[in-house]
């Protein structure tokens, strides 16, 4: 095969084969989950979400990215607790879900979903726009 034929070949794979916004998409779940990661931290620091006394669950709380196969990429915020039921819950009929931790009032139960919603519009948008340009 001539040279030109193999570049001709070349750029045809490049502009129909490959998603060049690929990349730009898992760069910005990974800035979205260490954002998310970040915010969660600096709340918690503060005992936003619940009291720490043993900071086990503050300590394992993670982030990273989903990088599947076709189009699977995403982000998330996790955690490594067993009783981690409390960092999760949530009801849509209830908006935040709060629970009554004694003489200290009511709590935010679900950290996790409380971050990552708030994330969502702007994360959307951005992503919106690599698809766009």
């Amino acid at each position: 095969m001539a040279k030109k034929d193999m570049g001709e070949q070349f750029a045809r794979t490049l502009s129909g084969g490959l998603d060049h916004r690929r990349p730009a998409v898992i760069a910005l779940c990974r800035y979205y989950a260490g954002l998310a990661l970040q915010e969660f931290r600096t709340r918690q620091a503060q005992n936003e979400f619940w009291v720490n006394r043993t900071f086990t669950a503050f300590g394992s709380m993670f982030s990273g990215i989903v990088d599947g196969p076709g189009n699977d990429v995403g982000w998330f915020l996790a955690h490594g607790v067993e009783y981690g039921l409390y960092l999760e819950r949530w009801s849509w009929t209830d908006e935040l879900k709060r629970i009554y931790i004694g003489e200290e009032g009511e709590r935010i139960s679900s950290a996790l979903r409380v971050i990552v919603n708030g994330l969502q519009p702007k994360f959307f948008s951005d992503l919106q726009k690599i698809y766009q340009g």
